[in-house]
């Protein structure tokens, strides 16, 4: 299986759509409009994934209690935390959770912060929002985060502390219709790399238009 995974017919279709109606913005090119999308949502398509030792918070339905579970344990339709754009807590639907697996290694990047016991791995495409010193929530690829930078955590912040890169033979295509999730008690986004399309993006508008593509 590639790195793409199952999820990449998908994200291509939403991309080729977004792409040829003029919704990405596309480096300089030479080529008509069609060719140059056939070229840019392949490679804007090696989706934005989660290792396997992410943890999610889910709701249980039988009785209606949060338990903390692996991702490969989530299915769609589960209900999970996630922060809404206004800041409150809320549960959302898990619309897809892909498992990919790859005979070479899966580039990843590990991060760790300050005041959270835990690792956040997730591919150098995953969107991640990062919180201003003005208080602006944007996204950023994981690549282009640095040391320092804030994200947000189930009970407040938490400053980045290190960043390293790792391997591994798997990974999760995890989405919701919410567009973001709690991974390891961290918000992040479920979107797309193709859909970060600078080096970071405001984090309000950019979510509300994935969700009317989606």
């Amino acid at each position: 299986m590639t790195t793409a995974g199952l999820f990449y017919p998908i994200c291509y279709g939403i991309c080729m759509t977004a792409c040829i109606a003029g919704e990405i913005v596309l480096p300089p090119h030479g080529a008509p409009l069609l060719e140059t999308c056939m070229v840019f949502c392949p490679a804007g398509c090696v989706v934005a994934c989660v290792s396997s030792e992410t943890t999610i918070i889910k709701l249980q339905p039988e009785n209606q209690m949060s338990i903390i579970v692996p991702i490969n344990e989530i299915v769609p339709g589960d209900q999970v935390r996630t922060i809404a754009e206004n800041g409150t807590m809320i549960w959302t639907t898990i619309t897809h959770n892909i498992l990919s697996k790859d005979n070479i290694n899966i580039t990843f990047i590990d991060i760790e912060f300050d005041e959270v016991d835990a690792i956040l791995r997730v591919t150098p495409e995953h969107g991640l929002i990062i919180i201003t010193k003005n208080g602006i929530k944007m996204i950023k690829q994981t690549r282009f985060i640095r040391v320092g930078e804030i994200m947000q955590t189930m009970s407040g912040t938490a400053k980045i502390h290190s960043l390293k890169y790792s391997f591994a033979k798997e990974k999760y295509t995890v989405v919701t219709n919410a567009g973001t999730i709690l991974a390891s008690n961290i918000h992040i986004t479920t979107i797309c790399g193709w859909e970060i399309d600078q080096t970071e993006v405001p984090f309000e508008s950019t979510i509300q238009n994935w969700k009317i593509r989606h």
